[in-house]
């Protein structure tokens, strides 16, 4: 006999296709999640949980305080000990009691730099190293001469005098002493006159200082002599271990200066304070704001000599001079990056750069907008062509003008505090504290525009890597994360043998006025055998309940779970497991019923 078809008119079929990550609003669209642990985008439009995260540095109690890749290994300065490759070098006598401090390293060529401790090490010639601030002081009991020579530190041997010697010979030197026309003049036997020397230089000597040990010809020093014109960032043009030379012109041939317990010669090549840096068109540059140590204040930006790290405070009127600029805002400093060759400042409200190959070329340019949020300076990250950032209010793109918003999906009014984030392939991993100051790590896809939600591990920095590998220090360990391969790394350290994950819908259901029935939930998934995916419901904002549990072979099924019908408004489903799993898609039938129970 045939039976009569009937139309099932009461139930409604949802299906999910493709899932989109992460979203913790009130209102959600179909294959988004209110809350996730360890899920991941790496298999999209599937939902799947992220890799098992290698360990691959465990330090032991030494606190890891920054890090960089470089030629692919993984540089790190952990307490005093800084290491790379196969090479630990310790630091110790640099960093005196602080074995904790954040430290910024950034690579400048050859070398690593660390700051703002100011320490350079050569890493192709690792038994290099040392501070860029360099200092000395001449022991008690040592005679300083000073001496008008040439460029390379050749005695003039000049006549003395304040009038000018009668019948002088050819290429014979006067040093005029007469008050206030000090100079020196060589006479032109063929103009029968007296040329004056444009340039003129004074050699210091200075028995058994071993001046080369720390200093260079091109340093700019500053000293404490009996003449103050070449005190204040003299640059020296001529070395040897036991004497200098440097511009300047005194009204004697030669003098000379015993150092003593009152008094002693001390020569420094200085540094300037520096809260953040970077580097951009071979100089390094860094920006610091607060007090002066005399009352005053300091809000300004400064940049090295060209291609040399070490000098700060030269000022010879070339191209290749540092430079230091006073900033107008008052705010502070909160970080510092390159972006498409340009020295980029940040403060919470403004974004500073700076234009031109040349100090007298260089030109601020300040946009007022959402900057970087104090204490999220490690969330700056260039990923394509974009940096990406954490803003006081919100995670944000910058593309060279104005900040967009991309944290809609973290809800409204949530905050979020130092922040420090990494990026590499697309992916963008940040990890923030919330107002308890619990850690949130969340990763943005930027390719398909979603996040997704990993768990609470506290990190301190990231470090980009290679081949969709970016890697996480934590205070003592270095994870991992995004690849599991790494050549680097043949024999990592079990971390976790699997990983835990879940994924929470919001409220479904709250379309429709009346009361529902959810009957029945089939999902399509690729499940290993060891893994397993758990299916729970929770209704009206009771407390969830198992639906059922799916065990896989590896390879694709579907199953149905046929639900024990409750009235409810509005529901939530769960997913939950171990492994690594992929859901297709979801299927749900429901029946809307009546608006009252």
């Amino acid at each position: 006999m045939y039976l009569p078809t009937v139309v099932d008119n009461a139930n409604t079929f949802g299906m999910v296709e493709t899932w989109l990550g992460y979203n913790h609003n009130a209102r959600i669209g179909a294959g988004e999640f209110y809350d996730e642990d360890n899920m991941s985008s790496d298999n999209y439009p599937l939902l799947s949980p992220r890799k098992i995260r290698p360990k691959l540095i465990d330090t032991g109690e030494d606190v890891i305080r920054g890090a960089m890749l470089a030629n692919g290994n993984i540089a790190y300065l952990a307490g005093k000990t800084f290491h790379y490759s196969t090479v630990s070098i310790d630091l110790s006598e640099y960093f005196g009691d602080d074995s904790e401090s954040d430290q910024q390293i950034v690579r400048f060529g050859a070398y690593a730099l660390i700051f703002p401790a100011g320490i350079w090490i050569n890493l192709s010639k690792t038994a290099e190293y040392g501070p860029i601030k360099e200092s000395i002081s001449i022991a008690s009991g040592t005679t300083i001469t000073y001496s008008m020579t040439t460029i390379s530190g050749a005695e003039y041997n000049p006549t003395v005098s304040e009038t000018a010697p009668e019948s002088p010979s050819a290429g014979a030197y006067w040093l005029d002493t007469k008050d206030g026309e000090w100079g020196l003049y060589l006479w032109d036997a063929n103009a029968k006159q007296w040329q004056g020397i444009a340039s003129t230089y004074i050699k210091i000597t200075i028995p058994g200082a071993h001046l080369t040990e720390k200093f260079a010809e091109g340093d700019a020093v500053t000293l404490n002599t009996k003449y103050p014109d070449i005190n204040d960032g003299s640059i020296i043009q001529a070395i040897a271990d036991d004497y200098m030379v440097v511009q300047g012109l005194m009204p004697k041939a030669t003098d000379t200066e015993i150092t003593s317990a009152t008094w002693t010669l001390t020569i420094t090549r200085k540094i300037p304070t520096l809260d953040y840096v970077c580097v951009a068109n071979n100089r390094v540059w860094g920006c610091h704001y607060g007090e002066d140590g005399y009352g005053g204040l300091i809000n300004e930006i400064y940049a090295s000599k060209l291609g040399d790290f070490k000098n700060w405070y030269t000022y010879a009127g070339d191209s290749t001079d540092s430079y230091a600029l006073s900033i107008g805002m008052g705010e502070k400093f909160t970080g510092a990056v390159e972006y498409h060759g340009y020295p980029t400042f940040f403060k919470e409200d403004y974004v500073l750069k700076i234009y031109g190959a040349a100090p007298s070329e260089f030109q601020l340019i300040t946009n007022s907008c959402r900057g970087v949020q104090d204490g999220s300076y490690k969330s700056i990250v260039k990923l394509n062509e974009y940096l990406i950032y954490k803003s006081p209010s919100d995670v944000v793109v910058y593309d060279g003008s104005n900040p967009t918003s991309i944290s809609q999906a973290f809800g409204r009014g949530k905050m979020y505090y130092d922040a420090v984030a990494g990026g590499c392939l697309n992916r963008y991993h940040i990890v923030m504290e919330d107002v308890r100051g619990n850690p949130v790590y969340l990763v943005y896809d930027l390719q398909y525009g979603i996040w997704t939600k990993y768990d609470n591990l506290r990190v301190k920095c990231f470090t980009a890597g290679e081949n969709g590998q970016i890697y996480a220090a934590t205070k003592t360990e270095i994870f991992g994360v995004g690849s599991n391969e790494n050549s680097m790394f043949l024999n990592p350290m079990v971390s976790e043998e699997y990983v835990s994950w879940s994924a929470t819908t919001g409220d479904i259901g709250l379309e429709y006025a009346g009361y529902k029935l959810l009957k029945r939930i089939t999902l399509r998934a690729y499940i290993p055998a060891t893994s397993e995916i758990v299916v729970q419901i929770a209704y009206d904002g009771r407390p969830f309940e198992n639906v059922g549990v799916m065990r896989g072979h590896g390879d694709v099924q579907s199953k149905s779970f046929d639900i024990s019908p409750f009235r409810c408004d509005h529901y939530r489903i769960r997913f939950s497991g171990h492994g690594d799993v992929r859901i297709y898609t979801m299927q749900s039938t429901v029946e809307e019923v009546s608006e009252k129970r």
